[in-house]
């Protein structure tokens, strides 16, 4: 079986969350949503060589996209992944990449670094050699 992983641009939400000290606040309404150092072509090749296809997955051939949901801080930090849709058996591993990537460009808003969340959807796909 050959392993397909597709990947997809970081989706910022549509609001904002607004806390009691502004530089707290979590931003989804961004001027420039926070991305993958080096862009989108630098996140297929770190996929490319370290996201794994569960072998439960793979046994099972389970297939489908997980969508991720993280907070990027103002130093361009990751927290708070979860994911929020997709199979079960994929979960763990959407999880697992986006912590090794460890951080990301931040989120501007006005001209000023700004924490957000973002949207990762992962898409996982066996084909047929």
């Amino acid at each position: 079986m050959k392993l397909l992983i597709i990947c997809f641009f970081s989706l910022p939400f549509c609001f904002s969350l607004q806390a009691q000290n502004p530089t707290d606040s979590i931003y989804t309404r961004v001027d420039s949503a926070a991305s993958f150092e080096g862009g989108q072509q630098a996140w297929i090749r770190f996929l490319t060589k370290n996201l794994r296809y569960p072998k439960a997955a793979q046994d099972k051939e389970v297939q489908g996209t997980i969508v991720l949901k993280y907070l990027v801080g103002t130093d361009g930090t990751i927290s708070d992944v979860t994911a929020i849709s997709g199979p079960q058996e994929l979960r763990a591993e959407g999880i697992r990449i986006i912590k090794l990537s460890k951080t990301r460009i931040p989120a501007m808003k006005d001209g000023k670094y700004v924490k957000s969340y973002n949207i990762e959807p992962l898409t996982f796909r066996l084909e047929s050699q």
